[in-house]
């Protein structure tokens, strides 16, 4: 193993107060899948079941996954959107575990939002499926 990269990642473990960082992440993750959802977007995991730092958001069939995220990325917003599985499905995800803004991550839904209503075909974002009443 290459002896600057070990130091590099020790540095990078160090500079980091961790039980704050999963309060900030915990704190963020609420109130963005509460903007997402209220935009229309549909969530994969639900809450409870999902880890608070990534957000995997099913998107309209209309709205191609490797669009957006080539969009997203032109906007400043890099989400994952290229691996094989996630193409496939029409999915994006986005991670909190790396570095970023709050304002800037609290803005992405209403980005999303508009990138999504500006696609071929666009009704809006993705509606979770209603049950029969």
């Amino acid at each position: 193993h290459s002896s600057n990269l070990l130091y590099a990642l020790q540095t990078a473990l160090r500079r980091t107060v961790w039980p704050d960082k999963f309060r900030q992440i915990a704190g963020v993750s609420r109130t963005l899948r509460a903007r997402l959802t209220e935009r229309g977007f549909h969530i994969l995991a639900p809450e409870p079941h999902a880890s608070p730092a990534v957000f995997t958001i099913v998107l309209p069939p209309h709205v191609q996954s490797r669009t957006i995220g080539a969009r997203l990325r032109s906007e400043g917003y890099l989400l994952s959107h290229q691996s094989g599985y996630l193409l496939k499905r029409n999915w994006i995800q986005i991670c909190l575990m790396g570095e970023w803004e709050r304002d800037n991550l609290l803005a992405l839904p209403d980005v999303l939002a508009g990138l999504c209503a500006c696609s071929p075909g666009a009704s809006g974002p993705a509606r979770p499926p209603t049950a029969p009443a």
